[in-house]
């Protein structure tokens, strides 16, 4: 009796034996799920990785493009008729409308136009950005003959942007990728109370911005 007792101790239960392979069912399913999430991690770390080294790589090339201008600029910029400065991943390039344009006039002179095809030889080689061409003018009211075609300074500074549009196009820039603004004595980074003021608000800014996703596909 004592042999048949020591026996059935050292048993287990059915139930016991259940319970034990549910815990091991259990314990499988969470470590599957795991797993699961770990790849998933995986991925998005990749992905992650990825996406940074495309925009370092975009960074760096937007560096060169920046250096190459102000090289082929630099007589102009040394003058203080054209800067070239980025900003939170964007490149941007002034003109000045002493460069482009005569007085109260649209069309471009033949500074402005070497300083475009300079600037054209440039946005060529870059494949990866929109490139917003942005009319501004000071707040001083058209005025005299000049007012007949241009109401407002909003349509001085639209026509202006037109025209470094139009060249650039020719000049071979891919029209896809050109963006035409034109915000007249609205967006001033100069004081129009002062002649300097005045100055530096009478420009066009072209800015090489990322293209949307929408539009990249």
């Amino acid at each position: 009796m004592a042999a048949l007792a020591l026996s059935f101790s050292g048993c287990v239960s059915i139930a016991t034996h259940e319970e034990r392979m549910r815990r091991c069912r259990s314990v499988g399913i969470h470590a599957d799920e795991l797993e699961g999430r770990v790849g998933e991690l995986e991925s998005q770390l990749a992905t992650k990785t990825a996406e940074s080294q495309e925009l370092e790589k975009s960074l760096a090339e937007l560096r060169n493009t920046q250096d190459e201008l102000q090289e082929k600029l630099k007589t102009d910029i040394s003058q203080g008729d054209v800067a070239v400065g980025s900003s939170e991943g964007n490149l941007t390039i002034t003109l000045g409308d002493k460069v482009l344009f005569r007085s109260g006039e649209w069309e471009l002179q033949p500074r402005g136009q070497k300083v475009l095809v300079q600037v054209s030889d440039v946005l060529k080689k870059v494949d990866d950005r929109l490139f917003k061409v942005e009319g501004n003018t000071d707040n001083i009211p058209i005025s005299g003959a000049l007012k007949s075609r241009f109401p407002s300074n909003w349509d001085l500074s639209s026509a202006r942007a037109a025209a470094v549009v139009r060249f650039l196009e020719k000049n071979g820039v891919d029209p896809r990728r050109l963006v035409l603004t034109a915000f007249g004595d609205k967006r001033p980074v100069g004081d129009n109370k002062t002649v300097e003021g005045r100055k530096l608000n009478r420009r066009v800014e072209i800015s090489l911005e990322p293209i949307p996703a929408e539009k990249a596909k």
